[in-house]
């Protein structure tokens, strides 16, 4: 998230400003001002991004030679603005205070004509709590997967029943690092595999195990599958040889065959250059390893969230690809090979150039649903998220929850900032939900049933 990930930035910064120890540890941790909604306030706006899609001889940032020598793609691609209706479900509650945002660079816009889409809109039945201190982030085979820190402050995966029972660490195996970050990142959806963000053993100056390494936010980070029950792990990036400083949200597709996720590329303020990349899982004598890898690079955030149902799209947030502020991240979605337009679904209901006046994340399709469940901070609680739903073409968005409302019936507390979830493979009206209660990484976990 963004809030999280400015401190991969600044990581970044100590590191390639050779600062050592204490200092480099203040660096990355650094608070850059005031709290204001969910990020951190810079005392100075980002720079103009140039191009979305940067593109060199290669059509990609050149990049230290990866040691598998695997043949990869760079691709750019042009954003649409889907035409849809505006109209949606506010709260009435406070309106979030603007202020003046250095334009961004003029991008290529193109409008397109989108199927219309009927469905209808959910409502939320009941919400109970899960379990204390748990972030889920997938649900398959029978069980919930989370992470959540240990007696030392690191975090591990874990598995868990959907009931709560029989809690297992599955990260807690002696095939990662000692001492360092390890987290779950999505279950296969048959339940035998997971994708995990593993924090590398050593990357001096900066000590092992800090804040900026943590899940979501990955400096340092390496991408791993590994079997469910933590007996076999496999590493697939290394993120030394690519050239890269950190790593964030890999996600699987229906079929557990193809891979989403993305590496920092360039370090800044608030958190840099990030490309987004798309590959094959490939088995070779019981080894797995990424192959027919595509990338798409930015001058800013892109956060991946997964593939659409079919397979044929990935959704992502983005800034820079959006041509909005890094404070006003927007719902994305471009075809899965990483080429072709980029389609911004997320709604237009509330300004752009605001400080946090339309900010947009964790976006992940409902089952058996043409709707699409994301996270906004239109009608939300001040420093909060509350989760929203809209159709698959950005349509008719609704909110759905009023976690952060003092005065709602759903209130959990302040600040209430709906993050990562999963569904119930058999019950597509039920999802466990990650709802971070502060900027530290501390989580609270729900259980929501809708009608």
């Amino acid at each position: 998230m963004l809030r999280q990930l400015l401190t991969v930035s600044l990581a970044s910064l100590a590191v390639l400003t050779g600062l050592s120890g204490a200092i480099g540890e203040q660096i990355a941790h650094a608070n850059p001002g005031n709290r204001s909604h969910p990020g951190f306030r810079l005392t100075s706006k980002t720079s103009k991004p140039v191009r979305h899609a940067s593109k060199h001889k290669s059509n990609c940032r050149q990049r230290k030679a990866q040691a598998s020598g695997r043949p990869r793609s760079c691709v750019r691609t042009r954003i649409t603005r889907s035409r849809k209706s505006r109209a949606s479900t506010n709260t009435g509650g406070p309106k979030h205070a603007s202020a003046t945002i250095t334009p961004q660079s003029s991008i290529p816009t193109t409008t397109t004509e989108l199927s219309p889409v009927t469905t209808t809109d959910p409502t939320v039945a009941s919400i109970v709590p899960w379990k204390a201190g748990a972030a889920p982030v997938a649900w398959a085979g029978g069980h919930i997967y989370y992470n959540q820190r240990n007696a030392s402050g690191l975090f591990d995966g874990w598995s868990a029943n959907p009931d709560g029972s029989e809690a297992t660490c599955v990260t807690c195996n002696g095939l990662y690092p000692n001492g360092t970050q390890h987290g779950i990142s999505d279950a296969s959806p048959d339940g035998q595999y997971l994708l995990t963000t593993i924090e590398r053993a050593s990357h001096p100056p900066l000590a092992v195990g800090g804040e900026a390494s943590t899940p979501g936010k990955g400096a340092f980070n390496d991408l791993w599958l590994q079997t469910s029950d933590g007996s076999h792990a496999w590493q697939l990036t290394n993120e030394q040889t690519r050239g890269t400083t950190a790593l964030i949200w890999p996600r699987f597709d229906s079929t557990g065959t193809r891979v989403v996720w993305s590496e920092q590329w360039q370090w800044g303020a608030p958190f840099g250059g990030w490309e987004m990349h798309v590959a094959q899982i490939t088995w070779s004598g019981g080894v797995p390893a990424l192959t027919n890898e595509t990338t798409l690079q930015s001058t800013g955030l892109l956060e991946p969230y997964g593939f659409t149902p079919d397979g044929s799209h990935v959704l992502f947030a983005a800034d820079a690809l959006a041509g909005t502020s890094w404070d006003d991240l927007q719902i994305m979605t471009m075809p899965a090979d990483l080429t072709g337009n980029a389609t911004r679904l997320s709604p237009e209901d509330a300004s752009d150039s605001g400080w946090f006046s339309n900010y947009n994340e964790f976006a992940f399709p409902m089952p058996d649903s043409e709707r699409i469940i994301f996270a906004r901070s239109v009608g939300a609680y001040y420093e909060s998220l509350e989760y929203w739903t809209m159709n698959s073409d950005g349509s008719d968005p609704r909110q759905l929850t009023w976690l952060s409302m003092p005065w709602s019936n759903q209130y959990i507390g302040h600040p209430s900032l709906a993050s990562a979830l999963a569904f119930d493979p058999t019950d597509p009206k039920r999802f466990v939900a990650s709802i971070e209660t502060d900027y530290h990484g501390d989580y609270q976990s729900i259980m929501i049933t809708l009608n």
